[in-house]
C-alpha cells in the first residue's frame, strides 16, 4: 500500500468517530429534551387535574350561592306576606280593644286586662286612693300611649292618677313604686309653663300629687297638683 493510501485511512478513522460522538450527542440532547417534556406535560397534567378540581369548586360554589339566593327571595316573599298579615291582624286587633275597651262590668271599663273606674266624686288624692284601694284597686299606673289615649278619650275633667313625689321631692313614683324610667312614658304639659312646676302660692307644701288634665281643658297631658285639691278619679285593676 502506498504511503498516500495509508495516510488516508488514518485520517478516515477520526472523522467516523467524530461523527459517532456527534451522534451519541444529538441523542442524550433530544432524550434530555424528551425527558424534560414529559416532565412538563406531567406538571401540566397535574395543573390541569387542580384546574379541573378548583373549577368543580366553583361550580359548587356558585350553585350554593344561587341556591342561597334563590332562597333569600323565598324568605323575602315570605316575610312581605308575613309583613301584610300582621298589619291585618294589627288593624283587627285595634279594632277589637277599641270596641272591647268599652264593655262595662259593674261600672268599671274592661280594657287590655285591666279594669278601669272613672269615679263620680270628687276627693283630695290621699283619700281618692283609699277608696280605690277598698275596691280592691289603686290609683292608675299609665305605662303606655294606648293606655293614656284611652284614659284622654273617657274624661272631660280633671282625674287624679296614681303618681306622686311625696317622699322625695322631684323624684316622680307610681303607687306601685314604679319610676318613670321604669315605665318608660310621661305625658307632662309641655305647650306652656312645663309641668311639674311645684307651684306652691296655693299650697306652701307645693304640687306633689299628679292628674291627668287641667282645669282648663288640657286632658292629653299631666299636671302636678297640691293633694288637698278636690278632684275626680281613676282607679285602675286587673282582671
Amino acid at each position: 500500500m502506498s504511503e498516500l493510501c495509508m495516510a488516508t485511512e488514518i485520517v478516515l478513522v477520526p472523522l467516523d468517530h467524530l461523527q459517532d460522538n456527534q451522534k451519541l450527542a444529538d441523542f442524550e440532547l433530544l432524550n434530555n429534551q424528551h425527558i424534560m417534556i414529559s416532565k412538563q406535560l406531567s406538571a401540566q397534567e397535574i395543573n390541569g387535574t387542580i384546574l379541573i378540581r378548583e373549577l368543580e369548586e366553583c361550580k359548587s360554589n356558585y350553585t350554593r350561592v344561587r341556591e342561597h339566593f334563590q332562597l333569600h327571595d323565598v324568605m323575602k316573599k315570605e316575610y312581605f306576606i308575613l309583613t301584610a298579615r300582621y298589619n291585618t291582624l294589627r288593624k283587627w286587633l285595634s279594632f277589637y280593644d277599641a270596641k272591647s275597651c268599652n264593655l262595662s262590668v259593674d261600672g268599671w271599663i274592661a280594657c287590655r286586662g285591666k279594669l278601669y273606674l272613672f269615679s263620680s266624686d270628687k276627693l283630695n288624692w290621699s283619700s281618692s286612693r283609699d277608696v280605690c284601694i277598698s275596691k280592691g284597686a289603686d290609683l292608675v299606673t299609665i305605662t303606655s300611649q294606648s293606655e293614656q289615649d284611652f284614659l284622654v278619650s273617657k274624661i272631660k275633667e280633671t282625674h287624679w292618677i296614681g303618681l306622686n313625689d311625696l317622699e322625695t321631692e322631684g323624684h316622680w313614683v307610681w303607687v306601685n313604686n314604679q319610676t318613670l324610667s321604669e315605665t318608660g312614658v310621661q305625658f307632662w304639659f309641655r305647650e306652656g309653663p312645663r309641668e311639674p312646676d311645684n307651684w306652691k302660692n296655693q299650697d306652701p307644701s307645693g304640687e306633689n300629687c299628679a292628674s291627668l288634665g287641667d282645669e282648663n281643658g288640657n286632658f292629653q297631658s299631666w299636671f302636678d297638683a297640691s293633694c288637698k285639691k278636690q278632684k275626680k278619679f281613676i282607679c285602675e285593676k286587673k282582671y
